[in-house]
């Protein structure tokens, strides 16, 4: 069993408190945020490797610059990020070394068969 913090959204937008653990029956644990938006609750995941690839980018808490940059070269989800090869991600604009190994360490990557 894994432990996993749940986190509550309270006071100002974005600052999350801890509301209790769970007890989870999984291989790895992933840290689960809501956060208060002008729409209501939205769940957010600190850059975990192990993310599912399905998860959508705007839901990973990564910085302005990384996030804006992956989604204006169209990548949508974190198993699109892991597919990309480093070369691939340099040539995205406002992307450079620092940010795609940045990356690779907060998301992983996925290995070419």
């Amino acid at each position: 069993m894994t432990k996993m913090k749940l986190l509550g959204a309270t006071g100002p937008v974005g600052e999350p408190r801890v509301v209790g653990t769970a007890a989870l029956p999984m291989l790895a644990c992933v840290t689960l945020v809501f956060t208060a938006s002008k729409e209501g609750k939205m769940t957010s995941y600190y850059p975990d490797p192990n993310l599912l690839d399905d998860v959508s980018i705007d839901q990973v808490r990564l910085l302005p610059s990384i996030k804006r940059a992956l989604v204006g070269a169209g990548l949508e989800t974190v198993g699109d990020v892991r597919k990309t090869s480093d070369a691939m991600l340099l040539s995205f604009q406002n992307l450079g070394q620092s940010s795609v190994t940045r990356l690779r360490n907060e998301l992983g990557r996925r290995d070419r068969a």
